[in-house]
């Protein structure tokens, strides 16, 4: 047993055990110096990093948020509109503008054209009850004038319930956007109302403005 041992640790074979040996304990030396950390490494990385910028990547997109809810859809019932034409001089009659079934009308729009007059759509909860011209006040002028204002017409004093020249004027100024003229009757002497004219010299008093409703 000992020549054996003694052959083996002589010449070549020698050499081979060392080598195993060296690299063996190579290995193991680096394997354990990963989890062996001195105690200036470890100070080391308990301190704050070196204060420098912060980037990070752009990204473009939309951001939006859905809700669900549930509704039940319905419709409204047809509401019979009643056009006053007790100041036309002739018969009523349906002369053009006549909107098809489902139409959306929008604030200044025409809904009808009843003996070359049209009939205007404006914005408003009390109806029309009488016919406007300067001198008038009332919460209908009121109406009148914010529901001008909302279609971007000048009404001067839009705080006043007043029907004034500045009134008469957006009120040819809504004629004219509609693409008609302003409807000229002739006085009756039943009727007070009087075509709005620009005053001429002297001031003159106001005259009437129709509001084709």
């Amino acid at each position: 047993m000992p020549d054996r041992l003694r052959r083996f640790t002589r010449g070549p074979r020698l050499l081979a055990l060392l080598a195993v040996v060296a690299i063996a304990s190579l290995v193991l030396g680096i394997v354990l110096s990963r989890f062996v950390e001195s105690p200036a490494q470890r100070a080391a990385d308990a301190q704050a990093p070196s204060a420098g910028p912060v980037t990070a990547p752009i990204e473009k997109r939309v951001i939006q948020n859905t809700v669900t809810t549930r509704a039940d859809v319905t419709y409204a019932d047809a509401v019979d509109v009643k056009v006053d034409t007790t100041g036309l001089a002739g018969p009523a009659v349906v002369t053009g503008h006549v909107p098809e079934v489902g139409a959306a009308l929008d604030a200044g729009a025409v809904a009808l054209e009843i003996a070359g007059r049209p009939l205007i759509v404006l914005p408003g909860e009390l109806p029309a009850y009488r016919t406007l011209h300067v001198g008038l006040s009332g919460p209908d002028v009121a109406q009148l004038k914010a529901g001008l204002t909302a279609l971007g017409i000048d009404v001067g004093d839009g705080a006043a319930d007043l029907f004034d020249a500045s009134t008469a004027a957006a009120v040819d100024a809504l004629y004219r956007r509609s693409g008609t003229a302003h409807p000229r009757r002739a006085r009756r002497p039943d009727d007070n109302s009087r075509v709005p004219e620009k005053p001429r010299g002297r001031r003159q008093r106001g005259r009437s403005s129709g509001c084709g409703s």
